[in-house]
């Protein structure tokens, strides 16, 4: 009888020590899981950051508004430091000196433009000397781009050359060569103009102290004021060609 006690006070001892192992390790692997919970809630983070970082660094404008100075649609600087920069949708007017760097060097390579921007002023790329591309989005109603240049929609008016292109073929579309087209293209050496251009608009050539050569077709009627001027090379314009 008293073996029979014994042993069924030591089977409850082992029914209790076994409940408390349990709890033990059940409170073991809930910690265990945890830990590997919050390393791969980490590493998720992490990756994710490193991807924002990534997509920061071909994006070149880091998504961030504030670098933009926006008035009423209206694009007034940039105040950032990427060589690719977007501008925002949304952008209806693209004003004077947008992307004027004051007391830096100005790193700008390329210029994205959304569909909703209507107007950018004659001005707009002005101190933009690395310029290399200008690319407007294809739903643009207003404005395209070809081979980096800036274009109305319809691609007869050339509006802008970056600063930084050494050459350039104007399309065979062009009628009207822009109000500062070329201003400050200090690398380009030769420029032929299209057949079909009748006008040259003002200071559309100046400040272009490395060219050279430019032959203006038999069609030209008006060229702007200062189209040449502030040329300092005294190597500029060996050969200007002028409709007779």
């Amino acid at each position: 009888m008293f073996e029979d006690v014994w042993e069924t006070e030591d089977i409850n001892k082992r029914r209790s020590q076994m409940k408390k192992n349990e709890k033990k390790w059940g409170k073991v692997l809930v910690l265990a899981l945890g830990v590997m919970l919050f390393s791969v809630t980490s590493d998720v983070g992490k990756v994710q950051a490193e991807t924002i970082t990534k997509e920061e660094e071909v994006l070149g404008v880091t998504g961030q508004e504030e670098e933009f100075e926006i008035k009423d649609g209206v694009l007034l600087r940039y105040h950032g430091s990427a060589a690719k920069v977007v501008v925002p949708d949304g952008v209806k007017k693209i004003a004077d000196y947008a992307f004027y760097v004051s007391g830096k060097k100005n790193v700008i390579k390329s210029i994205e433009i959304p569909s909703s921007v209507t107007d950018i002023e004659d001005r707009a790329f002005e101190d933009s000397q690395n310029l290399e591309e200008i690319i407007v989005s294809l739903d643009n109603p207003v404005y395209s781009s070809a081979n980096g240049c800036l274009y109305n929609k319809a691609k007869t008016e050339l509006l802008r050359c970056p600063q930084e292109k050494e050459k350039v073929e104007i399309l065979s579309s062009v009628t009207y060569i822009g109000n500062l087209a070329f201003y400050n293209c200090g690398k380009l050496k030769k420029i032929e103009l299209p057949q079909g251009v009748i006008e040259i608009g003002y200071l559309a050539f100046g400040n272009c102290c490395s060219l050279k050569e430019i032959t203006i077709p038999e069609g030209v009627k008006s060229i702007g004021y200062w189209a040449f001027e502030d040329c300092y090379s005294p190597v500029s314009y060996t050969h200007l060609t002028l409709p007779t």
